[in-house]
């Protein structure tokens, strides 16, 4: 593997403890490097509230969008009236989907304004989990169970009371006495 100028080669006994660790290695693999975005809670928009979604069922094609098998989405500051998606990282473009209706005679509806994005954040901050769960996972950390080098992480994980436990589905293949 080619990296260029970068110096991002490890031993390999060494173990890479975060995610931030692949990081150097997911952006300098190749001839073509990934560009690596790491998400936070902020970055996460909810489009529900707005009329936007009204026109985004067909792309400037006609052809039907569907949002469920989209893979990657790309907005432009330059060109805030359109959302440009993809089905597969494989494909070479991006399919354009108009965000902004257009009223009768093909001319742009004047009342329709774009929403602030900022007024659309899903989330105000980092989701908590139950403090039962934050219970069992600081207990895994005291076993070393979980390594060290997460310890802080599942220390600032925010918790709440109110938030109930869900535990996953049983398995189809999973006995009636390991319910018990």
């Amino acid at each position: 593997m080619d990296l260029g100028s970068r110096e991002v080669h490890r031993p390999i006994d060494t173990q890479l403890a975060e995610f931030s660790d692949f990081l150097p290695f997911l952006s300098a693999a190749g001839k073509n490097p990934y560009i690596v975005v790491e998400l936070d809670f902020e970055h996460f928009i909810d489009f529900k509230g707005t009329n936007l979604t009204d026109s985004m069922k067909v792309d400037i094609e006609g052809k039907p969008v569907r949002w469920s098998k989209v893979v990657s989405v790309r907005l432009l500051k330059e060109d805030p009236g359109h959302v440009w998606a993809k089905y597969s990282y494989e494909d070479e473009s991006y399919k354009c989907v108009r965000v902004i209706p257009r009223a009768l005679r093909g001319r742009a509806t004047p009342s329709l304004k774009l929403p602030d994005v900022a007024d659309l954040v899903l989330y105000e901050g980092r989701l908590p989990i139950s403090s039962a769960k934050k219970g069992d996972l600081l207990k895994l950390c005291k076993e070393n169970t979980i390594p060290s080098v997460y310890h802080n992480f599942y220390k600032e994980l925010p918790c709440s009371t109110r938030v109930g436990d869900r535990l996953p589905e049983p398995d189809v293949l999973e006995s009636s006495e390991d319910s018990d």
